[in-house]
């Protein structure tokens, strides 16, 4: 279960805890502590993700705090292609991947996924280490067998994902 407190926006930025949590509408959101495939999973994404193509870098993050405007998220993996945009990116990553968790809500999945697609991220992945399934957003939850980033030369099938996990 995913618990909620309703805390200034000042001291959610000035507080360390001791799991991720997002700042959304006012509250702080605890996210669900990660199971070793919901890491091994981050990992995989994070060793496939070129560091560079076309002599441009790709920066890479596991766990990154986003400002997406109003909002505070935390992303499970995202990709920037070029220059890291700073400590707490107010820029879109190319690619946004959440990593599924047992107990956590496909609405406010979708919903989550729904917010960085406005913000601009191009590439809106979920990957489910439990079912070993790939899924892609762009308006809707759709099944892969791919998940690709043409911009920086990347095709991910999910065997290579969970083949060391």
């Amino acid at each position: 279960m995913v618990a909620a407190t309703a805390v200034a926006l000042e001291e959610y930025l000035a507080t360390h805890f001791e799991h991720d949590a997002e700042w959304v509408d006012g509250e702080v959101i605890q996210r669900p502590m990660p199971t070793m495939s919901h890491a091994e999973t981050q990992g995989r994404l994070f060793e496939l993700t070129p560091r560079q193509f076309g002599g441009s870098p790709v920066r890479r993050g596991v766990e990154l705090r986003v400002n997406t405007g109003d909002r505070y998220r935390v992303i499970d993996f995202a990709a920037y292609a070029g220059d890291w945009p700073g400590d707490v990116p107010t820029t879109p990553p190319l690619i946004a991947a959440e990593v599924l968790s047992e107990d956590e809500s496909m609405s406010k999945l979708v919903d989550k996924l729904e917010e960085y697609r406005t913000w601009g991220v191009r590439h809106c992945w979920v990957l489910d280490p439990i079912h070993r399934q790939l899924y892609f957003y762009d308006n809707a939850l759709r099944p892969a067998t791919v998940l690709s980033a043409p911009e920086i030369g990347l095709e991910i099938g999910a065997a290579a994902i969970w083949e060391a996990c």
